[in-house]
């Protein structure tokens, strides 16, 4: 690293590499920086690539690099001329595999990999306000892209469960809303008004959004998530031990999304979480018990986000084992036999 280069991004660690970007101190309006990739465990240099760097090196603090899939993605931005383009390496040789320009826009926050693709949003400078990108992560070319009112700031986007979650600001009111979009065609699922601004981005977690503004308060903001319907077992309930049997669950999801399911036998065996599978797919799962008991087999279903719906049960008796039975059936071959034993045993 050439002397008095500041490291100007966060870094990111994949595969035992550290990726990091760097901005000059000596220039003034057009900076050079560099992006760097080293070995995590050693530090010992890897390759880097030129890049743009500025003298707001606060500003430029935002844009860090994202790997994912043996790829890095970097926003290079332009910051005298307004303009920036995203760029994909190969993250470990470093060889630009596509550029995507942008032209008058510009971002200060970083992308988001979800889904085979990288999501970002941009200030358009031409109209101060924003757009959002999805780009495909492997080819560079635009997937689709959303013109929203307001402007990203500082916020990058969150993307889980197939939707994308980013803060815009109206930079002439200073109102602020979080916004919520469809990742498959970019359509507006909701958004909420916030009290004051945020320079934050949003955290994901048991289908809810936690978000910051600019005067401390935290907003968790929860999207429609019932828990699936209590399942429904069936099967064998008067059997044999020793012998393996079939049940049969289902459960559908309100929001028609993939479930897990969670059975417990009753004897201290159980599947763990299985699946997922489709609301409404039944599921055959097989077990044997080896003791002659009753037994009560309990199951619970729970959507993606974790939300789990109430224990379903369904008694069962194994009453003569497996291989008592089978002993019985020969014995009915041999009358005289089995009248003999009936007599000394009565």
């Amino acid at each position: 690293m050439p002397y008095l280069e500041l490291m100007v991004s966060s870094a990111a660690v994949a595969d035992g590499l550290v990726y990091f970007a760097t901005s000059s101190f000596y220039y003034y309006y057009y900076a050079e920086g560099s992006l760097y990739c080293l070995d995590a465990d050693t530090g010992a240099y890897q390759w880097d690539q030129p890049i743009l760097g500025s003298w707001y090196w606060y500003f430029f603090e935002s844009n860090s690099p994202v790997v994912a899939d043996g790829q890095v993605y970097f926003l290079n931005i332009d910051w005298y001329g307004y303009d920036s383009e995203l760029c994909c390496y190969d993250a470990y040789t470093g060889s630009p595999i596509w550029t995507y320009y942008l032209g008058n826009q510009f971002s200060l926050s970083n992308p988001a990999f979800y889904d085979d693709s990288v999501f970002l949003a941009v200030i358009d400078y031409s109209i101060y306000n924003g757009k959002i990108y999805r780009i495909n992560a492997d080819t560079g070319n635009v997937i689709w892209d959303v013109a929203v009112f307001g402007i990203p700031y500082f916020s990058s986007p969150s993307v889980a469960d197939d939707k994308l979650y980013i803060p815009l600001l109206n930079f002439y009111s200073y109102d602020a809303i979080l916004i919520c979009l469809d990742t498959n065609d970019g359509n507006l699922i909701w958004d909420y008004t916030l009290d004051y601004f945020t320079l934050s981005s949003p955290a994901i977690a048991d289908g809810r959004v936690y978000l910051p503004d600019y005067w401390g308060n935290i907003y968790a903001i929860g999207y429609p998530n019932d828990p699936p319907t209590i399942p429904t077992i069936n099967g064998e309930t008067d059997g044999k031990a020793g012998k393996s049997y079939d049940y049969t669950i289902v459960s559908t999801d309100p929001e028609e999304e993939d479930i897990y399911y969670f059975v417990y036998w009753g004897d201290d065996n159980s599947s763990g979480w299985i699946g997922p599978y489709e609301s409404g797919e039944v599921v055959t799962l097989s077990h044997t018990w080896e003791v002659k008991d009753t037994y009560n087999i309990t199951a619970r279903a729970k959507d993606i986000h974790g939300s789990k719906s109430d224990w379903a049960s369904l008694e069962v008796t194994m009453p003569k084992s497996y291989l008592y039975n089978r002993w019985l059936v020969w014995l009915e071959r041999f009358p005289l036999i089995q009248r003999l034993l009936w007599f000394i045993f009565d």
